[in-house]
């Protein structure tokens, strides 16, 4: 029978069980296998007692780590995938922000917030002014000297321009 890739390894061959082989398998087809990676079998040349009774190479141990190529923390020498791989996934990390991305272990400057309160007509000190021209009025109470100075009192102002970054 062919074993491990090698015509006829049944015949005038030795067979060795791999180390990492812990039990027996009753299916021959997969024992035997296709190729020497996937066999469960070493085939030596014939008469070769090299291994009778135990290994005398050391069984491979296996190396933890991540396997995926693709993650933050990928490790070349791992054979064995530990499960903790690591990926960067961009975006907002501010809770505060609207589009906030929990899932986010970066922050990619894409954070947006709603800018409220910005506005003369947010202020409760501003009423409606009295045309087009002056369209907020900010109504401000003083207190100076003497009693009649204590009243309300009206400042009017007309706002044409504020910096485009003002207040944020």
């Amino acid at each position: 029978w062919d074993v491990a890739g090698v015509s006829n390894a049944t015949k005038d061959h030795t067979l060795v069980r791999k180390c990492s082989v812990e039990s027996g398998n009753t299916d021959w087809t997969t024992s035997a296998g296709t190729d020497a990676d996937d066999s469960e079998w070493i085939v030596l040349e014939q008469n070769d007692w090299s291994d009778l009774g135990m290994h005398t190479a050391e069984c491979p141990t296996a190396v933890l780590g991540c396997t995926d190529s693709t993650a933050d923390n990928y490790n070349e020498l791992a054979t064995e995938d530990d499960g903790l791989c690591e990926y960067t996934v961009l975006g907002c990390t501010d809770s505060a922000a609207d589009n906030y991305n929990e899932l986010a272990t970066e922050d990619d400057g894409s954070c947006e917030y709603t800018v409220s309160g910005l506005l003369i007509s947010d202020c409760d000190d501003f009423v409606t002014g009295p045309n087009a021209n002056w369209t907020h009025v900010l109504v401000a109470t003083t207190v100076a000297d003497g009693a009649a100075s204590q009243e309300a009192q009206t400042f009017t102002m007309n706002v044409t321009s504020l910096p485009l970054d003002f207040g944020v």
